[in-house]
């Protein structure tokens, strides 16, 4: 007995010793008093240690992009960070380029605070106003994607360039996805059937901001257009919860309204002249539709645009008709769908994955295929593959 005694308080007091041991380390390579961020206009943020810079900004109403809920797959939330940082994660390079890393960008989402730091970012986040739109018009697409039209509020001088992106903010909220309106579908979604117990409601305690390509039109005046795809969880672990924002947009119905900032982002045409190529799947179709709008609103040009988008089936290629309508009055634009699975229907059109229709239609027969700009807006492995 004696033996078994001594032996647990041996246990115990190695227990003890090392957690005492993991604070004071802890206390001696995290600094006291929080971190200090500075940003480009000498604003000084404290944060508190081991805190990604992405959740630091969005709690100090800095309006930083992130599409994927900092997971860091989208790559929107890119900081130059001038001081400070250590070193670039795995999962930064993989979706940051060789010259985005000597240039200093990283990941916010990625990038937990363990010293002093300084960073820029584009003048227009530190600058933000927040405005409360009303929907004016919420409709299922597919079973998957929403279409959702935002009046434009009075007071907000809404200057968009079409590639542009807002951000959306959801209030903490709680809602059963069974109850979502997916209406003008006849049928209710695939999807909706097989939400297990565990995920049926989606909740959240604290408002959360997600960022989303904005699919206006010229003709689309006085209206922010976003095309929404609901966060599903994967097929392997259906427990997850489905994605916070666009299960709460998916929610919203006419007249609601929505805290909506922006437009934000670099991403738009050349004003080169060079032919003009676009690539996307899924809802990427928001900022291309818009590109390929704008771009032939222009008129008396001779500039050649193609637009290759890829969906699974015939009932996926959002806009489809629209598109077509374009390619019929502009002799200078090339609409391509491309479906992975007819399924059925009778697809006599492109078959297979957009990056092999791409290299079929494009690519092989080009003189000079390196003289056109490509524009790129889908999934990740998409976006990898072409």
């Amino acid at each position: 007995m004696t033996e078994v005694l001594f032996a647990t308080g041996l246990v115990v007091a190695l227990l003890v010793l090392l957690s005492a041991l993991v604070l004071l380390a802890r206390r001696a390579l995290l600094p006291s008093g929080g971190i200090a961020v500075v940003l480009n206009d000498g604003r000084r943020i404290t944060a508190e240690p081991m805190g990604t810079l992405l959740e630091t900004l969005l709690a100090e109403g800095v309006p930083l992009p992130a599409a994927c809920g900092g997971k860091g797959t989208c790559g929107l939330c890119r900081v130059k960070v001038t001081g400070g940082g250590g070193p670039v994660l795995p999962t930064e390079a993989g979706r940051l380029t060789d010259a985005d890393l000597r240039d200093g960008l990283r990941l916010a989402c990625q990038l937990r605070l363990r010293e002093d730091l300084t960073a820029e970012l584009d003048p227009a986040l530190l600058n933000v106003q927040t405005h409360m739109a009303r929907v004016r018009q919420s409709r299922a697409l597919t079973p998957t994607i929403k279409e959702i039209v935002f009046e434009v509020p009075e007071a907000w001088d809404f200057r968009f360039t079409a590639g542009e992106f807002v951000t959306v903010t959801a209030p903490p909220f709680s809602m059963d996805l069974e109850q979502v309106d997916v209406a003008p579908l006849t049928d209710r979604p695939a999807w909706m059937n097989g939400l297990s117990r565990a995920n049926r409601r989606v909740e959240t305690a604290q408002p959360v901001t997600r960022a989303y390509s904005v699919a206006n039109r010229p003709s689309d005046s006085g209206a922010i257009v976003l095309n929404i795809r609901i966060a599903l969880p994967p097929p392997d672990r259906r427990d997850l919860p489905a994605g916070l924002v666009s299960s709460w947009l998916f929610g919203l119905a006419e007249g609601d309204v929505a805290a909506l900032s922006g437009p934000f982002g670099s991403f738009r045409a050349q004003d080169n002249g060079r032919p003009m190529v676009l690539v996307g799947g899924g809802v990427g179709m928001a900022p291309l539709r818009a590109l390929v709008a704008e771009e032939l609103a222009r008129g008396g040009q001779d500039r050649r645009v193609s637009f290759y988008y890829g969906a699974r089936s015939a009932d996926d290629l959002i806009y489809a008709q629209d598109f077509e309508a374009l390619a019929r009055d502009h002799v200078r634009f090339d609409w391509v769908p491309v479906v992975s699975e007819d399924r059925g229907v009778g697809w006599t059109g492109e078959r297979g994955f957009v990056h092999q229709a791409l290299c079929r239609r494009h690519l092989d027969s080009h003189p000079t295929p390196e003289d056109c700009d490509y524009y790129l807006c889908g999934p990740p492995l998409m976006i990898k593959a072409v």
